[in-house]
């Protein structure tokens, strides 16, 4: 054997300084890469852009002005009428309730009136019976495909009726709410081209 041959594995030690010689310009390369994507980071949000938009604001109502946004409706209640048996067990397509109500739009537009059921607790496992409304108004049934839609100053009166659905989970539930909001008073014709 030859007496210049290096034992295995070890580098020369020429090799082995231009090896950490490379590793630290690698990692402070990498640093400087941090430091300078930080540094924009910030910059972009303290000046409220998004790094990937420009962003022009116009100012259309000056700060000193508050403004509230308010619901449109004024709701009523009146006595409502329960189905329910003394054991609280209910079955697919039982009638629950039949609750009055007296909507007045108070807004200055048409509104259409929606309603929804649900319990006031949320059941284990978070697990949703499913109800079916019938809405009726002056003799006229209303469903969830077609609008009741109110003017503004206009009063309807409503008598929800809300039901088991057919295709409900089993599922224990505390308590029931009937939700009342406005929407858009006519869906947007699609334009046809």
């Amino acid at each position: 054997m030859g007496r210049n041959k290096q034992p295995c594995g070890r580098l020369p030690s020429g090799a082995k300084e231009k090896k950490v010689k490379k590793r630290r310009t690698v990692l402070a390369l990498v640093i400087a890469a941090i430091v300078i994507l930080a540094t924009t980071a910030t910059a972009v949000l303290a000046a409220g852009l998004s790094p990937t938009t420009s962003t022009i604001s116009i100012n259309i109502v000056g700060p000193e002005k508050e403004l509230t946004i308010q619901n449109p409706f004024d709701v009523k209640c009146g006595a409502i009428s329960l189905s329910i048996p003394a054991d609280g067990k209910i079955y697919a397509g039982d009638k629950i309730a039949s609750v009055p109500v007296m909507v007045r739009n108070v807004g200055r537009m048409p509104y259409r009136i929606n309603v929804s059921a649900k319990p006031a607790k949320t059941p284990a496992g978070n697990i949703q019976p499913s109800f079916d409304l019938r809405i009726n108004s002056k003799g006229t049934t209303y469903y969830p495909w077609n609008m009741l839609v109110i003017a503004p100053g206009e009063t309807k009166e409503l008598t929800v009726e809300i039901y088991v659905s057919y295709g409900s989970s089993l599922v224990s539930f505390q308590g029931l709410i009937l939700d009342i909001w406005p929407g858009p008073g006519e869906i947007p014709a699609t334009e046809k081209g």
